[in-house]
């Protein structure tokens, strides 16, 4: 089971219901695609390159802040889709946790806050360099 990463703000703001999607940079090969899940529903998932299902829309992921650290909550996919990161709205960096009470310079937008953010953790210049990213929208549940 493939868990999402987060930064600790992020993980504690996605179980406040507060945070509801994140994006992760495309890798070479993957796509989107339909899944038949075992219930027999046919569903939006992300596969590798390899053909392996990543995500789908329905599965519960386990929150962590480190990738061997153990979950600290849980959330079920409720819809993916493909986008360039620059083509972020206010409402979608909003749902990622940088509204309007996110500490900062209130003159800032939810976009200026999010893109910041980016940079601050996947490097100096990581939002102006737009790559494809997977949108993940997802909802709290209990384990």
């Amino acid at each position: 089971m493939t868990a999402l990463t987060m930064t600790p703000r992020h993980a504690n703001l996605s179980q406040r219901g507060i945070k509801t999607q994140t994006r992760r940079v495309r890798q070479p090969g993957e796509r989107l695609g339909l899944y038949a899940r075992a219930d027999g529903q046919v569903v939006k998932a992300v596969f590798h390159a390899s053909g392996r299902v990543r995500w789908y829309v329905g599965c519960v992921r386990a929150i962590k802040t480190a990738r061997i650290g153990r979950a600290v909550g849980w959330v079920q996919v409720v819809d993916l889709r493909e986008a360039r990161l620059g083509d972020i709205t206010e409402a979608d960096a909003t749902a990622e946790g940088y509204g309007a009470d996110t500490p900062g310079p209130a003159a800032l937008t939810a976009i200026a806050r999010f893109a910041a953010a980016w940079d601050d953790i996947n490097g100096a210049g990581a939002f102006a360099r737009n790559p494809d990213v997977w949108v993940i929208v997802y909802e709290r549940v209990e384990a």
